[in-house]
């Protein structure tokens, strides 16, 4: 699969990040970068307690939905 080869992030020596540790993703940097600035973002997914797993904007905007309700007609 040479397209999910291309897609990973490189890792070991001279991709090293702090505290010389390594980092795999199976999406290309950029992306990786928009991933990681959302995930990091306190008004959406960081929280005191590590990484939400809805994003704080559902808090304020819960997503609503209706089980079981008959329409009249």
């Amino acid at each position: 699969m040479p397209e999910l080869r291309e897609s990973i992030h490189p890792t070991g020596a001279g991709h090293l990040g702090y505290g010389d540790r390594g980092i795999l993703a199976l999406v290309k940097p950029e992306r990786l970068r928009r991933i990681l600035s959302r995930m990091l973002d306190e008004n959406e997914f960081l929280s005191p307690y590590g990484i939400r797993a809805l994003s704080r904007y559902h808090a304020e905007h819960p997503y609503l939905f209706n089980v079981g309700v008959r329409s009249s007609g």
